[in-house]
Order: structure tokens, then C-alpha cells, then sequence
């Protein structure tokens, strides 16, 4: 209900608007009437706004959020790069050693076909 309904059945509006014995009290309760309409105009305006304001604040904060969130994407895209190139690397060495170790074991050259990483040294341990 509005303010202006409130008032007037608050205070019997049309009861007191007839009693009043003069033009000049008629006027004023008619600007106070005119007044509180345009009070709870104003007032639905301001609700209007801190609502509008109230969806801009959560909009920045979403829009931070997904911000920080594609940061940390990246970081993890970068640490998944890196950590699948080293992934990589021990891989090889390991097939390195797994050859050189067959090879020096059996006499066949290594599968890779790249350098030992053992250095030369043979299964026993002895250099060759």
C-alpha cells in the first residue's frame, strides 16, 4: 500500500479534509497529500537506483572473480606445459637407460639410438 493510502486511511482523510473549517487548512492537507505523493515517487526512485547500483556491485564482483579465475587457468595451463615437457624428458632418459642397459647386457645397441646417459658403464658397474 502506498504512503498516501496509508495516510489517509491513518487519519480518516476524507473525514478530516470535510471537517476542516477553513480553505487554508483544505489547501495545506491537499500540498501535504501532494507532498507525500511525490515523497513516495522519489522513494520507488531510490529503490530503483540502489537496486541498479546493488546489480553493478555484483557484476564487478562476477566480473573479478572470473577474471582471477582465467589467470589461475593459465597458470595451470602453463604448469601443466611445463610439467608434461619434463614428464617428457625423464621419459626419454629412461628409455635411454632401458636401452643402453639391454644393450650392454645382450650386446644390441641401444633402441633410441641416442647416447647413454650412464655414461658407458655396464650393468656390473664396470666401465667400458
Amino acid at each position: 500500500m502506498s504512503i498516501v493510502g496509508t495516510f489517509r486511511e491513518q487519519f480518516g482523510y476524507i473525514v478530516l479534509y470535510e471537517r476542516l473549517p477553513d480553505v487554508d487548512s483544505r489547501e495545506m492537507v491537499q500540498q501535504m497529500t501532494n507532498n507525500l505523493q511525490k515523497l513516495e515517487s522519489n522513494m520507488d526512485d531510490v529503490v530503483k537506483t540502489a537496486e541498479m547500483l546493488g546489480a553493478a556491485h555484483q557484476e564487478a564482483r562476477v566480473s573479478h572473480a572470473v577474471e582471477m579465475m582465467s589467470e589461475h587457468l593459465e597458470h595451470l595451463k602453463k604448469r601443466h606445459t611445463t610439467e608434461s615437457e619434463e614428464m617428457l624428458e625423464v621419459r626419454e632418459l629412461l628409455y635411454r637407460r632401458r636401452g643402453r642397459l639391454h644393450s650392454d647386457s645382450t650386446g644390441i645397441s641401444c633402441h633410441v639410438g641416442a647416447p647413454c646417459c650412464l655414461g658407458g658403464l655396464r650393468v656390473d658397474g664396470t666401465s667400458e
